[in-house]
């Protein structure tokens, strides 16, 4: 029998309705993330950041992704939480897993366009080549004249390219 399935071994912590209404109030009400209303500090979640990132650059990367979901459940509007869980899935192939990570890392910041850059990477892995193009051309727009993201915007500039020299030489296949 698997531990799913016999729960009642589990510890299952307790907690008083008092508690839970401060978490919810906390959470609801207040807006502040889950990590604050549990008592967990800034340094413990940074800490685990920080494991995170150390075990994605080890290629360790299923410890990684446990950790980067704990961390995008604990601080929701942090974008390095959700950029590391969409690269971490990535990494591992599951790209339809971190295209989510990679939306909700977008919506917390339109202007960066790393999250759009690696959804287009995806995009291409996947071969759903009009998303990727439509995600070229977006990065297209909001990397002009921004020198820090010159190499992104010039890679986005060959995959638009390249993905329309295909559409226009299937067009004259097909013609």
């Amino acid at each position: 029998m698997s531990s799913i399935e016999n729960t009642e071994e589990l510890p299952l912590p307790t907690i008083s309705d008092e508690e839970l209404q401060r978490m919810v109030s906390q959470i609801g009400e207040e807006g502040k993330p889950l990590y604050v209303a549990t008592g967990m500090s800034e340094d413990q979640i940074e800490a685990l950041y920080s494991v995170a990132y150390n075990l994605y650059n080890a290629g360790k990367l299923e410890d990684a992704l446990k950790i980067f979901v704990s961390l995008c459940m604990f601080s929701h509007l942090d974008m390095r939480f959700w950029r590391g869980l969409g690269a971490t899935a990535q990494a591992l192939k599951n790209y339809e897993y971190a295209l989510q990570a990679y939306a909700y890392a977008a919506v917390l910041d339109p202007a960066d366009p790393r999250a759009i850059y690696h959804t287009m990477e995806c995009q291409l892995a996947l071969k759903n080549y009009p998303q990727a193009l439509a995600a070229a051309e977006y990065l297209d727009e909001i990397t002009a004249g921004k020198s820090e993201f010159a190499e992104m915007e010039a890679k986005a500039k060959l995959v638009a390219d390249a993905i329309r020299t295909n559409i226009a030489s299937q067009a004259t296949a097909n013609a």
